[in-house]
């Protein structure tokens, strides 16, 4: 498998991720692959943790809606600079991930979740 079209895989994943389309993520994942997010949901990281790439792909909608009603004039910033590390397997000659670890600064989520609850309130 070509590196540059395991890259092209990720780079669409990216893009319907900034772009919201939650609906086409599935499409990507291989029938049985993980996706896996840094955290522990028992120490207060909802979002952690291991879980079918379906499942996780139905919580993006949910944990991304945060984030899009909030206007940057008032005052709250979420900047956030994930690594993902993709597991892309190639079956009938169709590229799909595998596997998607995803590390992020749980800290920094959370603090912002804290300030968005506490300005809305």
């Amino acid at each position: 498998m070509a590196a540059e079209n395991t890259k092209d895989l990720a780079l669409s994943f990216i893009e319907m991720l900034r772009t919201r389309q939650f609906d086409l993520v599935p499409t990507i994942f291989h029938d049985d692959a993980n996706y896996w997010v840094v955290g522990d949901p028992s120490e207060g990281i909802a979002w952690g943790g291991d879980l079918s790439a379906s499942r996780r792909g139905s919580q993006l909608k949910s944990f991304f809606r945060n984030f899009q009603s909030v206007d940057v004039t008032e005052g709250l910033e979420y900047i956030q600079t994930p690594c993902f590390v993709f597991k892309v397997t190639e079956e009938n000659g169709q590229r799909k991930v595998k596997e998607l670890r995803e590390y992020i600064d749980n800290h920094r989520t959370l603090k912002f979740m804290k300030a968005l609850a506490e300005h809305r309130s």
